[in-house]
This record gives structure tokens, C-alpha cells and sequence, in this order.
């Protein structure tokens, strides 16, 4: 129950252990873009952040996105998307109460792979 996260700004360990069950069962039950699959693996394997919702850009939404939790201060995170930002739109979200998380949202030039790729590089520098 993810409940039990609300008020946390940053991301646990408790909470990136029950998103990452959810994940596999979601995967497992088909409800997860196939494209993004090996993608979300190779995210989630960087320590300070876990994704929360993704889309390849499909169903009459054509940009596709990746939303995540993340560990790190703000400070340090923003750093690493000041390199990036020519490629994505990022955008705070608190879709959840007081859990802000951050979506980017692939420029239309970019496929879901090309970001991703390029989200990845400059997160595990």
C-alpha cells in the first residue's frame, strides 16, 4: 500500500523495495509498454532513484514519458538535469500527496529507446 509512503519527499529503500514488487507484477500481468520493459530494469538498477510510471507513446498519446521517485537533494538532482534539458520537457509532479515526483517527457523528435538511453547516460555519470 503505497499509502504508507505519503509524506516521505524522498524515496526509501522500503519504498523502492514495494514499487519494484509492483513492477514485476505489473510486467508479469501485461500492463507495462513491452518497449519499456528492459528499460525500467536498467533504471531501477541506479540506487537513488525508482520509476513510478512510464509510457512508450501509444493509444493517441504520442510523446512518450518516464515518471520517477528519487533519493538524492533536489540540488544535486537538478544538476544532473540542467545537461539534459534540451531533450526532455521535466516536470514536478505530487500525483501522490507530498511524494513529489519527476516526469520527462521526450521531445518529439525522440524515440522511447533514444531517451531512455540518454536519460540513463547522464544518471550513472
Amino acid at each position: 500500500m503505497i499509502d504508507k509512503f505519503k509524506g516521505n519527499l524522498f524515496l526509501t529503500k522500503h519504498e523502492k523495495v514495494y514499487r519494484l514488487v509492483e513492477l514485476k507484477k505489473s510486467i508479469e500481468s501485461n500492463q507495462i509498454d513491452k518497449d519499456c520493459i528492459n528499460f525500467l530494469y536498467k533504471f531501477n538498477r541506479i540506487n537513488w532513484l525508482c520509476t513510478t510510471q512510464c509510457c512508450s507513446g501509444h493509444d493517441g498519446l504520442k510523446t512518450p514519458y518516464i515518471d520517477i521517485r528519487i533519493s538524492l537533494p533536489f540540488e544535486k538532482f537538478f544538476t544532473k538535469c540542467k545537461e539534459i534539458s534540451h531533450n526532455f520537457s521535466i516536470q514536478i509532479l505530487c500525483l501522490e500527496e507530498l511524494m513529489p515526483s519527476f516526469c520527462f517527457w521526450f521531445d518529439q523528435n525522440l524515440t522511447w529507446q533514444e531517451g531512455s538511453n540518454i536519460l540513463l547516460y547522464h544518471f550513472k555519470k
